[in-house]
């Protein structure tokens, strides 16, 4: 008795895994009554023999007899326990991409559950239910339905006699717009190339931005400026690293940004990370050809001089901007010089006035009518 209980069980689960199985398949029905067959006969049996509407006779071997009949054909008809069929379900069920087979009448006979989820909008299914034989003939195209971009490509495999044509969607959307704004890059680098040579003027450096909050001045900007808010550090890396591929389409070996407000305690928790994430840039920068320089201003020199020891790249430099130290109350120009002065490639000649309250910075005026040297 104990021995058919557990049998009984047994075969219940198996039901359930084939009812899983084949939940999105025509079979489904069909493999699911014959383990439930399987698993309720010796049930059935046995309770006959327990109500005694059959005497006389033990139902025990006459259940398992017929328990082991049904679960022999589900499993050789449904093939439920081979193990290549169930991962290429599995692969095929999972993967984010659609699956459309059609036989050799262009008439489709399967649909993964990617594929019938797109296929619930009704452009994409009157699209799959009248594909072209030339994209079935294995030609690549993309459509666009809504706001997606889609690479359809096919091929054709054989069983036996029968030929039948594999169509796979592809997601491309982030491609199709990164290969977009790269063609737009292109033609604005092409007209900055040109308006320079035209005039004669050359372009030294780019000033390379960063998306999310910026606050100019002492009571949000040491939290939203630059590499330094943990919440924007990964965005803005690619940010920049956005900027020095731009840079190199114009032909430029210096990029710049301001890096935020450096920490001056160098044991502060998120003073390695930081100098980690300056070595990204960094790096991509030197694979472009090009030096990462910090625009002078949230930092004191020796703050940034930590910074470049602990990166220890030779691409680190300074854009000495002669009034934002001043601006910022960090240092005089001049004397920031004899902290960093050989790691200075590029200015931007400006001039201002030191802080007079602690919350706001100093103000910017004409060139010589400030406190810059």
């Amino acid at each position: 008795m104990g021995f058919t209980i557990c049998e009984i069980v047994v075969f219940m689960v198996l039901c359930f895994r084939a009812w899983r199985k084949t939940k999105d398949n025509d079979t489904r029905k069909s493999a699911y009554l014959q383990l439930c067959y399987a698993g309720v006969a010796p049930v059935v049996l046995l309770s006959f023999q327990c109500l005694g509407i059959i005497k006389g006779l033990d139902m025990v071997p006459l259940g398992i007899f017929l328990s082991v009949l049904f679960f022999t054909r589900a499993v050789n008809k449904y093939r439920l326990f081979d193990v290549i069929d169930n991962v290429k379900s599995y692969l095929l069920d999972n993967i984010e991409e659609g699956i459309l087979v059609y036989d050799r009448r262009f008439c489709l006979i399967y649909a993964n559950p990617y594929a019938e989820t797109l296929m619930k909008k009704p452009e994409i299914e009157k699209y799959v239910y009248s594909v072209s034989e030339k994209t079935l003939m294995g030609e690549k195209e993309q459509k666009v339905w809504g706001d997606k971009v889609y690479e359809l490509s096919a091929s054709s495999l054989r069983e036996g006699r029968n030929t039948y044509y594999v169509l796979r969607g592809i997601d491309v959307t982030d491609i199709a717009k990164q290969a977009q704004e790269m063609k737009e890059l292109k033609e604005k680098a092409e007209e900055a190339n040109a308006a320079s040579a035209k005039y004669g003027i050359e372009i030294t450096a780019l000033w390379a931005g960063w998306t999310g909050p910026a606050a100019w001045n002492f009571t949000e900007g040491p939290k939203t400026l630059g590499l330094i808010p943990l919440e924007w550090r990964e965005t803005r890396i690619q940010n920049l690293c956005a900027g020095s591929d731009f840079a190199k389409l114009l032909g430029v070996e210096n990029v710049v940004t301001h890096m935020g407000f450096i920490y001056e305690d160098m044991n502060h928790p998120d003073f390695e990370p930081f100098c980690d994430a300056v070595k990204k840039v960094a790096e991509y920068c030197k694979a472009n050809g090009q030096n990462l320089l910090f625009e002078t201003g949230q930092e004191t020199p020796v703050a940034m001089l930590r910074c470049f020891e602990k990166v220890g790249m030779d691409n680190l430099g300074v854009n000495l901007d002669t009034a934002n130290l001043i601006l910022y109350g960090k240092a005089n120009t001049v004397d920031a010089i004899e902290v960093f002065g050989k790691y200075v490639r590029n200015t931007h000649f400006k001039d201002g006035f030191y802080p007079t309250t602690g919350r706001e910075l100093g103000h910017e005026c004409a060139l010589g009518d400030g406190r810059a040297n």
